[in-house]
């Protein structure tokens, strides 16, 4: 009887290690995952401030006292807004010696509206206009496709 006794004793005390251990292990892989978590909630919050801009006040001053600059600034912020979101003429396309004389067969005839010359691979391609409204878009391409026929209007 003191025999079963003592193997019972023995079973549970490895039992109990076992547990033990089971803890010691999920208290350290708890540490490790808090740590974890601080860690990158603290590096990703640094790396979202490095993101932002900021002004000085001194900046601020800056270009408050300097108008042309803010003007500036202003005009290229709203080109590239409406360039992006914008209808758009395209007169034609080919080389680079061909482009240049449609832009200036467009300059000459279209002077009013912006043209230039876009490259994409592996055309040259002459552009007029950043309409904002479809119908506008559609009225004045009506009246560029009587001296440019192979013009096309291009959507946003």
């Amino acid at each position: 009887m003191q025999f079963i006794f003592n193997l019972n004793k023995v079973i549970l005390a490895k039992k109990l290690n076992k547990i033990s251990q089971f803890y010691d292990v999920k208290k350290i892989a708890m540490k490790f995952y808090f740590s974890l978590l601080f860690f990158s909630l603290f590096f990703s919050q640094a790396l979202y401030a490095q993101n932002e801009v900021l002004l000085t006040d001194n900046q601020q001053e800056k270009l408050e006292d300097d108008p042309e600059k803010m003007k500036a600034l202003f005009e290229n912020y709203t080109s590239l807004r409406t360039q992006e979101s914008s209808y758009q003429i395209q007169l034609g396309f080919g080389s680079y010696t061909k482009a240049q004389d449609l832009l200036k067969q467009a300059n000459e005839v279209f002077g009013e509206f912006e043209s230039r010359i876009e490259f994409q691979t592996p055309t040259y391609r002459v552009r007029l206009g950043n309409f904002n409204d479809r119908l506008e878009a559609e009225r004045i391409f009506a009246e560029i496709r009587k001296k440019f026929p192979s013009a096309i209007l291009i959507k946003p």
